[in-house]
C-alpha cells in the first residue's frame, strides 16, 4: 500500500495488501503535522501519544523512532476520523512535505459510504481446494452484525462444501465473471448460495458460480432467494453447471437479476410448466429480469409468476422447454428479448393478464407467442398487447391466442408483428372476442399440408365474436389448403374483415368462409386469386 499526500494536500492511494500494520520514524516524540507551506494549522496530524484535537489523525504508540501504529484508543474528544491499523510497514516524511506510506493494511476500508472487507484477511483461503464455506459464512455474519458492507472475493476459485447464506445489507462481490469463481465441492449435493428468508438489501455480483453438477448426485439452484426477501439482487454473475435452476427467487419482492449468464442448468431435460433457469415463483412482486443470457438449459429459459414485472433485453437460446413464460402473472412487460432454438413456445404468457409483449425477436420454436387464458374456467379480459415482434420459423403457429375451451378471451391486441415461415397458422384466434388483429405481415405460413392459412379465426364452443381483422398482409401461402385468411369452426359472428391484402396464395384462396357468421362483414380486401367470400 502506498499512500501519498503531495504538497497540494490531496490524497492518492495505490495498491492493497494484507497482514501488516504501519510504523513510522519520527525525529522526536512530539506530534508531526503535515501541512502546505505557510499554513498555520493542519488537517492531518501524525499523533505520537501527545494530546491533540484534530479532524483526522493517525494514532500510534511508543516514543522515539518507528513506533507501531496499532489497535488502540484515543482520549481526544474532538476527533473527526481516527485511523487505526495493525501490522508492519513504514511511513516516511519526505522533504517535500508529502506523506508516503509503504506497507500493507489489514481490515475494513471505507468505500462508497460503507465498509469493504477483503475476504482473504478474514480466514478465507480461496486456494481452489480448501473448503471456504465456514470462513466465508463467518465473514458474512460479521459484516451483517457490523451494519453491512461489501465482501471482496479475490481472483481464483473458492470451494464450498455446504451452502452459504446471504444476510441483510451485505454485498458479496468478486473481481469479474470468469475471474472469481465460487464452486461447489464434489458430492456436496446442495445449493451454492441460499437465503434463510426475510432478508433485505442484499447483493451478489461480479463472479462465477459453478454448481459442478458432473460431481453431484442431487442439488438445487446456484442462487436462491426466498419468502420475505426484499430488494435482493444478482448482478453480473455467471451461473453454470447447476443440478437444478440457475437463479431462483421463491416469492419476495423487488428482486433483480441483471446482466447475468446462466449456462447448462438442470440435471436432465425436463418439461416443467413452472421451471426455468431464471425463475421468480408465484407470489413474487416487481421483479426485474434484464440483460441476461440463458444458454443450453435442460428446462425453460426465464419464468416468472409475478405481478408488475419487467423482462427485457434478455437472450434465451437452446432451452429444452419454453423460452420465456409468464403464466399467472399480471401487469408485466416482456420487451426486446431474443428467443431462439427452444423446444416449446418462444414466449408463453399462459394465464397472464395485463401484459405487454412487444419488440421481441423469436425463431426456431414451437409457437412464437402463445397466450392461453381460456383455460381459466371463465371468460377473461386479457388486456394483452402483442405488438411489433419479429417471429421466424415456427413448428406450429407464429401467434396463437386462446384454445378449444368452453370459455373465451377478450381484449387482445395483435398489431404490427412480422411472421415468417410457420408450419401451421401465422396468427390464430380461438375463442377470442372484442379483440383486434391489425397491421401484421405474414409470409410463408402453412408450410405443411393441412396447415390452414395466414390468419385463422377458429370458433369452438365459445366462438370468436366482435373482432376486427384489418390491414394485414399475407404472402406466399404455398401448399394445399393454405388460405390467406380462414374463418372456421362454430359460433363466429360480428367480426369485421377489412382492407386485408393476400398475395401468392398458391393452391389456396384469399379467403375461406367455412363458418362466416350472419353478421360478419367482409369488405375492402384484396387478393390476387380474386376470391373473397
Amino acid at each position: 500500500l502506498n499512500i501519498v499526500i503531495p504538497a497540494s494536500g490531496s490524497l492518492l492511494v495505490n495498491g492493497a495488501g494484507i497482514g501488516s500494520s504501519i510504523s513510522f520514524p519520527l525525529a522526536s516524540a512530539t506530534d508531526q503535522s503535515l501541512q502546505p507551506s505557510g499554513v498555520a494549522s493542519s488537517a492531518l496530524v501524525l499523533h505520537n501519544n501527545a494530546s491533540a484535537i484534530n479532524g483526522i489523525k493517525i494514532t500510534g504508540t511508543g516514543t522515539g523512532s518507528a513506533p507501531i501504529i496499532g489497535i488502540g484508543t484515543t482520549t481526544d474528544s474532538n476527533v473527526g476520523i481516527t485511523i487505526i491499523t495493525k501490522g508492519t510497514g513504514v511511513v516516511t516524511l519526505p522533504s517535500s512535505g508529502g506523506l508516503l506510506v509503504t506497507g500493507n493494511v489489514h481490515g475494513p476500508l471505507v468505500d462508497m459510504g460503507g465498509q469493504v472487507y477483503n475476504a482473504k484477511g478474514y480466514g478465507v483461503l480461496w486456494d481452489g481446494s480448501t473448503d471456504d464455506a465456514v470462513a466465508l459464512q463467518a465473514l458474512i455474519v460479521l459484516v451483517n452484525a457490523a451494519g453491512g458492507g461489501t465482501i471482496l472475493l479475490p481472483v481464483g476459485t473458492g470451494i464450498v462444501g455446504s451452502f452459504v447464506y446471504p444476510l441483510s445489507n451485505v454485498r458479496v462481490q468478486g473481481t469479474g465473471q470468469g475471474v472469481t469463481t465460487l464452486k461447489l465441492k464434489n458430492a456436496a449435493n446442495t445449493t451454492v448460495y441460499s437465503s434463510p428468508g426475510g432478508i433485505t438489501n442484499c447483493e451478489i455480483c461480479d463472479l462465477t458460480i459453478d454448481g459442478n453438477k458432473a460431481n453431484q448426485t442431487a442439488g438445487n439452484a446456484g442462487v436462491i432467494f426466498t419468502v420475505g426477501d426484499t430488494y435482493c439482487s444478482v448482478r453480473r454473475v455467471t451461473v453454470q453447471n447447476t443440478w437444478g435452476r440457475g437463479i431462483f427467487f421463491y416469492q419476495g419482492s423487488d428482486g433483480e437479476v441483471t446482466d447475468c449468464t446462466v449456462i447448462n442448468s438442470g440435471a436432465a431435460p425436463t418439461v416443467d410448466t413452472t421451471g426455468a433457469s431464471i425463475l421468480f415463483a408465484a407470489g413474487s412482486v416487481r421483479p426485474l429480469i434484464r440483460g441476461n443470457r440463458v444458454i443450453n438449459s435442460n428446462d425453460g429459459g426465464i419464468g416468472f409468476q409475478a405481478s408488475y414485472s419487467e423482462v427485457s433485453g434478455n437472450i434465451v437460446s437452446t432451452c429444452h422447454f419454453i423460452g420465456i413464460f409468464a403464466s399467472g402473472s399480471a401487469h408485466g412487460n416482456i420487451v426486446g428479448n431474443n428467443v431462439s432454438g427452444c423446444g416449446d413456445n418462444g414466449i408463453d404468457t399462459g394465464t397472464a393478464t395485463q401484459m405487454n409483449v412487444s419488440g421481441n425477436t423469436i425463431s426456431n420454436v414451437l409457437n412464437g407467442i402463445c397466450p392461453d387464458l381460456s383455460s381459466l374456467g371463465a371468460t377473461t379480459a386479457a388486456d394483452l398487447v402483442i405488438a411489433n415482434n419479429q417471429i421466424d420459423t415456427c413448428a406450429h403457429s407464429g401467434i396463437a391466442v386462446g384454445g378449444p375451451y368452453l370459455y373465451g378471451v377478450t381484449s387482445v391486441t395483435v398489431s404490427g408483428n412480422t411472421i415468417n415461415t410457420t408450419q401451421h397458422h401465422g396468427i390464430q384466434f380461438a375463442c377470442v372476442s372484442y379483440s383486434t388483429i391489425t397491421g401484421n405481415t405474414i409470409r410463408n405460413p402453412s408450410r405443411q399440408v393441412g396447415g390452414f392459412g395466414g390468419i385463422d379465426i377458429h370458433g369452438y364452443t365459445a366462438g370468436n365474436t366482435d373482432n376486427l381483422i384489418s390491414g394485414n398482409r399475407v404472402f406466399e401461402t404455398a401448399l394445399f389448403q393454405a388460405y390467406g385468411i380462414i374463418n372456421e369452426g362454430t359460433n363466429n359472428d360480428y367480426n369485421m374483415y377489412l382492407d386485408n391484402d393476400v398475395r401468392n396464395v398458391g393452391a389456396g384462396t384469399g379467403f375461406v368462409t367455412v363458418a362466416l357468421g350472419a353478421h360478419d362483414q367482409v369488405r375492402g380486401n384484396l387478393s390476387d386469386t380474386g376470391y373473397w367470400r
